[in-house]
């Protein structure tokens, strides 16, 4: 009937509004002028991050958690979120610590059984390597990792996937796992893209692939451009995502964050588009006397 009908456009126009409302927020807030405050690359790192995290909470979005690369060590596997091994990531910029926040950009390898690793946990041992690695090159840091998987309550996906630009921009640095087909998913597309546009070191994120292995001392860094791709171009297993993808890239591509650096950073995709550096622990070229 007519009244069925209006009432089915009336519940679809309530779920778009729900689904549309926190991602306003999230807008509102990265364009606030005290959030931008706090994207200088003179900020003391801990304490800009700091009030970042707050600002989070403050607007009534998911608090930020983080998984220790300690505990990932402890666990030899990635843990769901709702199994409680993360911690607010307010609390690893303890007094004292040098903590880093590390998103992790990565696709799903199994995603229609809900398993981000393949049966070989490929992922994991890669992950694990580049702790290794990087607890040999800079001693004093300590890695606590955002992995969409262990930190966004799946109870309430919307929200979480909704707060991702301020998650990405409160994050101090992002490490890409690159499967052959990384590029080509609309997700890890949109990762970068916004990491580049609020994260200041977006521009030259971590890169690991699979089978990655570190060496003691560790290996030096290999640096290789690479191009944005559009995010709304890309691949995805749920159709809906890229209602999401589309509403996050407007909030990435309005950005002024990079003003605050003393630097403009501008999102083009295509020929002649924007270009990052991948940093790649790798083994040193060889030269050759010809």
């Amino acid at each position: 009937t007519a009244t069925a009908r209006w009432a089915r456009h009336m519940g679809k126009a309530a779920s778009r509004l729900q689904r549309r409302r926190p991602i306003k927020g999230v807008a509102g807030l990265l364009d606030s002028p005290e959030w931008q405050s706090l994207n200088s690359a003179s900020q003391p790192i801990k304490g800009g991050v700091l009030r970042k995290l707050e600002l989070i909470d403050e607007a009534s979005l998911p608090p930020m958690q983080v998984l220790a690369a300690t505990r990932l060590e402890e666990l030899q596997r990635f843990p769901a979120n709702q199994e409680g091994h993360t911690l607010d990531a307010r609390e690893a910029l303890k007094p004292g610590s040098h903590a880093v926040i590390m998103l992790v950009s990565h696709r799903w390898l199994r995603p229609n059984d809900g398993e981000i690793d393949d049966e070989d946990r490929s992922k994991l041992k890669a992950l694990l390597e580049f702790v290794r690695w990087y607890r040999l090159k800079y001693p004093a840091r300590e890695i606590y990792f955002w992995i969409d998987f262990c930190c966004i309550a799946w109870s309430n996906r919307s929200l979480g996937i909704a707060a991702l630009p301020a998650y990405v921009a409160a994050a101090t640095d992002m490490l890409c796992y690159e499967t052959a087909d990384y590029g080509e998913r609309a997700w890890c597309r949109l990762e970068r893209a916004v990491a580049y546009s609020f994260m200041f070191s977006g521009a030259v994120p971590w890169v690991i692939r699979p089978g990655f292995t570190s060496t003691d001392p560790p290996q030096p860094v290999q640096s290789r451009e690479v191009p944005l791709l559009d995010p709304l171009e890309g691949a995805v297993t749920v159709l809906s995502d890229m209602e999401h993808i589309t509403m996050l890239l407007k909030i990435a591509q309005r950005s002024r964050a990079s003003e605050a650096w003393g630097m403009s950073r501008s999102l083009k995709f295509g020929e002649g588009g924007t270009k990052i550096t991948a940093s790649e622990p790798g083994q040193p070229r060889i030269e050759s006397d010809n």
